[in-house]
């Protein structure tokens, strides 16, 4: 089972919220980029090998902008989330 945390450097390092999904992770991401200046951190946990694996790093609007728009290119096609 592989579950994602975000995490935000707003006021100390916090996490945000847990998900099961990218797309997830961005719909709580666009809930909070325009609000806070902070960047962002989400880490991929992987309960079958017991590990957790940093999967992005998000310093800026335009990164977190990219990082969508590559992570909706990867999945066109597949009609849903890897």
């Amino acid at each position: 089972m592989i579950k994602y945390r975000l995490y935000s450097t707003y006021g100390t390092i916090h996490t945000v919220k847990r998900v099961d999904t990218i797309e997830e992770v961005i719909k709580e991401i666009e809930k909070i980029i325009y609000k806070e200046d902070a960047h962002y951190l989400v880490v991929k946990e992987d309960y079958e090998n017991n590990t957790d694996i940093p999967y992005a790093t998000i310093f800026s609007i335009e990164e977190f902008n990219d990082f969508k728009e590559n992570y909706f290119e990867d999945t066109k096609g597949y009609g849903k989330s890897r």
